[in-house]
């Protein structure tokens, strides 16, 4: 008795949700946002706490890039980057 009331549940709630509708997708006025994503430049030579960055590492390389890329679109983080670059820059 107790199985026939597993199995029912389960059943029951799968017809119910493949009988709804979502038309959240439905509508026509679609509008896509053309957005110009580029990866920042590295430059030829780097440093850091006065120390060059041997960028001639590959890996190095690629996580440099990573981080400018990441700090390029992460707009809040970049907004208080400027914001505290006068007090420590």
């Amino acid at each position: 008795m107790k199985l026939k009331y597993f199995l029912l549940f389960p059943l029951l709630s799968f017809c119910a949700n493949a009988g709804s509708s979502n038309d959240v997708y439905a509508s026509n006025d679609i509008h896509e946002v053309q957005q110009m994503v580029k990866i920042p430049a590295i430059p030829n030579s780097m440093s850091f706490a006065g120390e060059d960055v041997p960028l001639k590492y590959f890996d190095v390389k690629e996580a440099i890039q990573r981080e400018l890329t990441v700090i390029s679109y992460w707009h809040a983080s970049m907004s208080q980057i400027i914001q505290l670059n006068n007090r420590y820059g």
